[in-house]
């Protein structure tokens, strides 16, 4: 109980502090590439940062397809959440 009462209280402070950024968007952005990223690596598809990112800024003219599939598994986890959030 604990761990829980202190692991809130992080989070709201957590949360506080994505309120003063510019674009509190762009930190849950990174987090959920980086989540893609690792879980494709479990299905041994393997890319760097650089080519995710470029990736990313390339839209439909992606020729890593490596970064096209973590890519594809991103825009899944968005999907998910929206799901989510029609149902709560």
């Amino acid at each position: 109980m604990q761990a829980t009462i202190r692991a809130n209280k992080l989070l709201a402070e957590l949360k506080g502090y994505c309120q003063t950024l510019p674009n509190p968007q762009m930190l849950l952005s990174t987090i959920v590439l980086q989540e893609s990223k690792v879980s494709s690596a479990i299905e041994n598809i393997v890319t760097t940062q650089d080519e995710l990112y470029k990736a990313a800024l390339m839209g439909d003219a992606i020729k890593n397809q490596a970064a096209k599939e973590v890519l594809q598994y991103r825009e899944a986890i968005y999907w998910g959440i929206d799901q989510l959030k029609k149902i709560i």
